[in-house]
């Protein structure tokens, strides 16, 4: 994150924009570099939990139930599964790559499974039971 004067941002802004109310100083506002720029923001807040499955052949970008998937984000995740050869991969892992909240990736993850890209076994652990997914 970088602080950055408003005038910086928007240089056509008006005095009563960029100057503060309480003191006569100007604004200043906080910018954030992300991480993956071609992840869909909207598409990790949004609320929508229906998830359609139809397929789109156009290639290009998938949308299912508000939700907007490019598919590079699908390759760079296939890529990362089949990297980790017989030892397959978790969800989590696939997240902490990723950057993005577990709805996009359980999704995304769902969406490979479903097309026969990617297998999927069950994994138990104590109490606890993980899926780890195989290219």
């Amino acid at each position: 994150t970088e602080l950055v004067c408003y005038r910086d941002i928007y240089p056509n802004a008006e005095k009563t924009e960029y100057m503060r109310k309480s003191k006569p100083i100007e604004k200043f506002i906080k910018c954030v570099e992300l991480i993956n720029p071609h992840v869909n923001i909207t598409a990790s807040w949004s609320t929508d939990q229906d998830d359609s499955d139809d397929d789109n052949d156009d290639g290009e970008e998938e949308s299912t139930g508000g939700r907007i998937h490019n598919m590079e984000c699908f390759k760079e995740v296939y890529y990362h599964i089949m990297g980790k050869g017989k030892n397959g991969c978790t969800s989590q892992e696939i997240q902490k790559l990723m950057g993005v909240d577990s709805n996009t990736i359980r999704m995304c993850m769902k969406k490979l499974v479903t097309s026969n890209i990617v297998t999927v076994k069950k994994f138990d652990q104590g109490k606890q039971r993980h899926l780890i997914y195989y290219a």
